[in-house]
């Protein structure tokens, strides 16, 4: 060790130079790492108050950032939500598919999963989710059928199917039968398998199309339980229904 005052280099263990200065390292590394202390006017350690700030704002941006989060993933969960709701007309959407258009939610799927049970119809679409359904099926007409139509007039065989099913009874019940448009409505519940996950028992609204060269079939299905809350929005996609 060295003294600072004059040079000399002090034999080893001693800490007294001949020139009087006290050499100590314990001493000399203590003054050097002392930290020196600034204080605010109103008597607060400056350096600690810098880092209580820089902490501070380390939070603010922590938090800003999860309420970002947050906001952005309940923006996605209200459309995702929305969307899934087949009553909220502001999901629903033109479908255009060959030889139809028609107007249906987005949460109906269109699925294939479903059997046929008329021979004469051909199914050509099919559109569900777990509390409704749409199946839309087409008969072509054979030439004397053609000439039926053509020799009587879509109106007059309109007017009889609507009088051949009010006459028409199912599980003893009467089948509620209209005109809607260029279409006869009829309404009525029974056992369906394989169109809803939330229940067999539906209340069915079918739309009968008659044009000069074929026979369309439209249903529309919901829960006996929801007839109700379906009814309006189930006619209203059935009406929509537009051969191309």
């Amino acid at each position: 060790m060295k003294c600072k005052a004059c040079g000399r280099e002090l034999p080893p263990g001693e800490t007294e130079c001949s020139c009087g200065e006290i050499c100590d390292e314990v001493q000399e590394k203590e003054k050097d790492d002392a930290t020196e202390i600034i204080l605010t006017p109103d008597g607060r350690d400056l350096a600690s108050l810098e880092k209580k700030q820089s902490g501070s704002k380390t939070r603010i941006i922590v938090l800003t950032a999860i309420l970002a989060v947050v906001c952005i993933a309940g923006v996605i969960l209200f459309f995702v939500l929305r969307s899934g709701d087949p009553l909220d007309e502001d999901t629903w959407r033109s479908v255009k598919k060959d030889g139809y258009s028609i107007t249906l939610p987005k949460a109906l799927e269109e699925n294939d999963n479903i059997h046929e049970d008329d021979p004469d119809f051909k199914k050509i679409g099919f559109f569900v989710c777990d509390t409704a359904a749409v199946y839309i099926s087409k008969s072509e007409l054979n030439e004397a059928e053609k000439d039926l139509v053509k020799k009587s007039g879509v109106e007059k065989i309109r007017q009889d199917m609507i009088k051949n099913s009010k006459k028409m009874k199912l599980d003893n019940q009467s089948m509620t039968v209209k005109m809607q448009g260029d279409l006869v409505i009829t309404e009525y519940a029974e056992v369906r398998q394989q169109y809803l996950k939330s229940s067999e028992d539906v209340w069915i609204v079918t739309a009968v199309l008659v044009t000069e060269d074929s026979i369309y079939e439209i249903e529309g299905c919901c829960s006996r339980d929801d007839k109700d809350k379906y009814h309006d929005s189930i006619c209203k996609w059935l009406e929509s229904f537009k051969p191309e």
